[in-house]
């Protein structure tokens, strides 16, 4: 069986966005726009930082990893 070019769960285009916290941005995605983190979503690297995490807000999935200090500002990967 072929794989699926879009897994289940997910839209054509994945917003990923790369955060100096994205702890904090989780929070305020969900007060702000009712997102819930998924479960299990959340994995870290060695130094606590966040490598990837993902929230549903409506029926989107949003990524999120901590971006690196010596890294120059991107703000989002689709």
């Amino acid at each position: 069986m072929p794989a699926k070019a879009i897994p289940d769960g997910y839209n054509a285009v994945t917003p990923w966005i790369i955060s100096q916290d994205s702890a904090k941005l989780i929070e305020f995605l969900e007060r702000a726009f009712n997102a819930k983190e998924q479960t299990g979503s959340r994995i870290k690297n060695t130094d606590g930082s966040i490598g990837h995490v993902e929230v549903k807000l409506g029926d989107s999935i949003i990524m999120l990893f901590d971006s690196h200090e010596s890294w120059s500002a991107t703000p989002a990967f689709l």
